[in-house]
């Protein structure tokens, strides 16, 4: 963990992580492996529109019939702990509408039953704004 990461993550926080991919799933078991073990309350939201990370790596095999799709996708409730550590933890399978830092705010849409019918939603962050998570 980034010493950068842990001085912007305060106590009481919410990390909004945007993405599914490795980086988005990289990070959040980090976050989890470091501030859900009940003495930290940092919520932690995980959007992304897939619910699934899919090895991409791996797509040249299935491709070829060497090995099987389900193979090579992970449901992403699997990289959320433990329910009992991990009340803080929250998935949306949604799309990102928009991301307005000054307001830490991002609107999310997601489609039910097709195109036409959708619910759509906000979530507010409280990372400032012009920070960045590096390494």
């Amino acid at each position: 963990m980034s010493l950068i990461l842990l001085l912007l993550i305060r106590k009481g926080e919410h990390v909004l992580i945007l993405g599914s991919g490795f980086g988005g799933i990289e990070v959040l078991k980090r976050l989890q492996k470091e501030f859900c073990n009940g003495k930290n309350n940092v919520d932690i939201t995980l959007v992304s529109r897939d619910n699934f990370l899919l090895f991409t790596p791996m797509l040249p095999e299935v491709s070829t019939g060497r090995i099987e799709t389900r193979h090579i996708v992970t449901p992403v409730r699997s990289f959320i702990n433990d329910r009992s550590k991990s009340k803080n933890v929250r998935f949306h399978e949604a799309e990102i509408e928009s991301i307005d830092l000054g307001r830490k705010r991002v609107i999310i849409s997601h489609n039910i039953g097709g195109p036409t019918a959708s619910v759509r939603g906000n979530i507010s962050s409280d990372i400032e704004q012009g920070k960045q998570l590096e390494q």
